[in-house]
């Protein structure tokens, strides 16, 4: 499926050394998976009638990042969550609950 999103942000970091940096990134939402990185034009070019949100002066980092918790120790706080795939369900349905997740 084509992307149904377009991010832009003041600094988008790629984690590609060949283009660390980008102005855009194409995500398509229902796969969960970004499409494109690049400028935003050819962002737009590659996902016509795509919603684009720009995040304004912050940096754009794709992955996940998070740096308060611990989450091996997910497992410890709820029983649910005994194996690592269900810690990721759990981590998954949390997020989508949250709307960090579409």
């Amino acid at each position: 499926m084509p992307a149904d999103l377009v991010i832009t942000a003041q600094t988008v970091i790629t984690m590609n050394p060949a283009q660390p940096r980008a102005e855009a990134v194409a995500v398509d939402t229902v796969a969960g998976t970004i499409s494109a990185i690049g400028s935003l034009a050819d962002m737009r070019a590659s996902a016509p009638g795509a919603t684009v949100q720009d995040l304004g002066d912050t940096v754009l980092m794709p992955g996940f990042v998070e740096a308060h918790s611990h989450p091996l120790a997910l497992g410890d706080r709820n029983p649910g969550a005994r194996t690592l795939d269900r810690a990721v369900r759990r981590l998954r349905d949390l997020a989508r609950r949250r709307g960090a997740v579409h």
